[in-house]
């Protein structure tokens, strides 16, 4: 069933027409599937993937074999471009900056890779903390908070308030755009019961993630924590100065 992240690409589309988006970095990549679509339709856009499983980044390179414009290393977002990866137009992640360390590290060296007028997104998930599914994860959101040197890299997860990324990002030379918030948590549910074969089950997710996007000057009106606890999924836009 499409979901918030296909949506969001498909919303890039027109600047990847009229060429202000030739080219994009993915930060914490995974298996690249969520940006099939726009390789399938744009086969001129260039797509660098950096993936810090080994797995998951063969995994990658295999499904997109036939894209002569992608290429998929394996490493992480603690590793400046520089002149190995060159400079993009877009620089983006998703559901990655809640798993980060080092998040200064990290968002310094996402704007190093972004070209001057660039984009840099970021969009991550608060479930683990504000929906914690045992107490397991609710301990490691805990230690993540409170004492994170307790946690290796691969199980680190926080609460990353938008407030303190956007003011990271700031500092580092962007400017915010927007922040918008998505995947409201009965949405979310109510959606995973549905027969995801169902094409009216599909349109409805369209419909409701598109909903998120047209509520976003209402949301925004809410204190921060009241909009996270309704709609746990950040978008954060900002653009290189």
């Amino acid at each position: 069933m499409v979901g918030f992240k296909t949506i969001f690409l498909e919303k890039l589309e027109p600047d990847i027409k009229n060429g202000a988006i030739k080219s994009i970095l993915d930060l914490g990549s995974g298996l690249s599937l969520n940006f099939l679509p726009l390789l399938k339709k744009f086969p001129e856009l260039t797509y660098v993937g950096v993936e810090p499983s080994k797995e998951h980044a063969k995994q990658a390179r295999l499904t997109l074999a036939g894209f002569k414009n992608a290429k998929i290393y394996n490493a992480d977002g603690y590793v400046s471009s520089g002149d190995k990866w060159g400079t993009f137009d877009l620089v983006i992640s998703f559901s990655v900056l809640e798993h980060i360390k080092q998040l200064e590290k990290f968002l310094k060296n996402s704007i190093a890779a972004a070209r001057p007028g660039g984009l840099v997104v970021h969009c991550w998930d608060l479930g683990h903390a504000l929906h914690p599914s045992s107490f397991k994860e609710r301990l490691q959101v805990w230690l993540g908070n409170h004492l994170p040197a307790v946690l290796p890299e691969h199980k680190f997860v926080r609460m990353l308030f938008p407030s303190e990324a956007s003011r990271l990002m700031e500092r580092y030379g962007l400017k915010i755009e927007k922040i918008s918030y998505h995947q409201m948590y009965c949405h979310k549910a109510f959606l995973n019961l549905l027969d995801q074969s169902e094409t009216e089950a599909e349109n409805l997710a369209r419909e409701l993630i598109e909903w998120e996007f047209k509520a976003f000057s209402l949301i925004n009106g809410m204190k921060e924590e009241e909009r996270l606890r309704l709609f746990p999924t950040v978008a954060m836009v900002a653009r290189k100065i």
